[in-house]
């Protein structure tokens, strides 16, 4: 038989998106071995900052469409570095080969807004 304890409630608070990035980053709490990616946060927060969830009422109604191509390869490199860090280490690279983008995208303020 197993016995859990209860924790405090008091321990968890609620962050949001933005507050979880900075707090990533300040700590440096992902072990990825990887500055690129800490550069690249706070992008990535500004970035999902523009998208927005709602009803879309037809095909050009999308935030897909206030993203450039830098914007894009950013989140995907973002998103790779994170899926294949040693924070998963079990995980096979293969499956996110779609999110694979050319190593030396250098992405600059002026590339994004």
């Amino acid at each position: 038989m197993e016995i859990f304890e209860k924790i405090k409630p008091e321990i968890y608070e609620e962050m949001t998106f933005d507050a979880m990035c900075k707090r990533v980053e300040s700590k440096k709490l992902v072990a990825l071995g990887n500055d690129e990616f800490f550069k690249n946060l706070p992008y990535l927060r500004q970035l999902r900052n523009r998208v927005h969830v709602h009803i879309v009422e037809d095909d050009t109604d999308t935030d897909y469409l206030k993203i450039n191509r830098k914007q894009y390869d950013l989140a995907r490199k973002v998103l790779f570095t994170l899926l294949t860090s040693e924070l998963f280490p079990e995980v096979r690279e293969d499956l996110f080969d779609y999110l694979r983008v050319d190593e030396t995208l250098q992405v600059t303020d002026d590339d994004l807004w």
